[in-house]
């Protein structure tokens, strides 16, 4: 399972990091020279070193009262400000406290839904958000929203496209970003999702194997530890990672 992580989980961003990459790692079909016209997805996570990608984020994270649930739109203006539409669940009014006043938050509009609230916002962008939101922009890359938050405060991302853009723009995400890779294959928008996709409770046990660093050289994690963060049993989390596994390597070499 390690090898076919290389190519994209943990990517090293920084030029330095990517001319160290071990020229002996084992083939992934990730990294093969694209043919043209092969349109795929890759589902990764996105990890701020500083645990946020913004200010804003960060002081609803902090709070019980609300959670992060998900990134249904964004663009990045001229000025360099960022519109973003966002989902949250909790108190609209714990939320309104929250970003009402924040100075990153240039302007705010909330609509309150079922579980929480759509918040539409014009937000600051420093230097390395502006190049992250430009870059499926710059690669010709189309994001599948919505982006969800997972509990540790990753966000998870499907990108579609073909295997050089992605290769391309894995390169050009900024140093202080992380990718970990969760799956790939070949794009089929009429594949049923069933036959596509991991089951959601797979999936979240793969998300949670990937961000408590499973899947890392060495592994910094256990069978135990994640059994204990996902409320089963260690032979549980096995038997599940073990079919998870499977079918994401039957997808990465057909």
């Amino acid at each position: 399972m390690t090898g076919y992580l290389n190519c994209v989980a943990a990517v090293p961003t920084s030029p330095r990091a990517r001319d160290d990459t071990d020229a002996t790692a084992p083939h992934n079909p990730l990294c093969d020279p694209p043919a043209p016209a092969d349109m795929r997805y890759v589902d990764f996570l996105l990890i701020p070193k500083e645990r946020h990608l913004h200010p804003a984020t960060a002081a609803i994270a902090a709070d019980p009262g609300v959670s992060l649930e998900a990134i249904h739109h964004f663009n990045v203006l001229e000025d360099g400000t960022a519109v973003v539409l966002m989902e949250f669940s909790g108190g609209v009014d714990r939320l309104d406290a929250l970003v009402g006043d924040n100075p990153d938050v240039l302007s705010y509009d909330p609509s309150a839904s079922e579980q929480g609230a759509f918040v539409y916002s014009r937000v600051t962008a420093d230097e390395e958000l502006q190049q992250l939101y430009s870059v499926p922009r710059r690669r010709e890359l189309v994001l599948d929203t919505p982006m969800r938050y997972t509990d540790r405060g990753a966000l998870e991302v499907r990108a579609i496209g073909n295997q050089r853009a992605i290769r391309e723009a894995i390169e050009d995400v900024p140093d202080g970003l992380t990718l970990k890779f969760i799956s790939t294959g070949e794009y089929d928008p009429d594949r049923p999702e069933s036959e596509d996709q991991l089951t959601e409770r797979q999936r979240e046990i793969l998300r949670t194997a990937v961000e408590m660093g499973y899947y890392e050289e060495p592994r910094e994690t256990n069978y135990q530890e994640l059994a204990a963060e996902l409320d089963l049993s260690s032979g549980t989390v096995g038997e599940h990672l073990r079919k998870i596994e499977s079918t994401v390597l039957k997808r990465l070499v057909p």
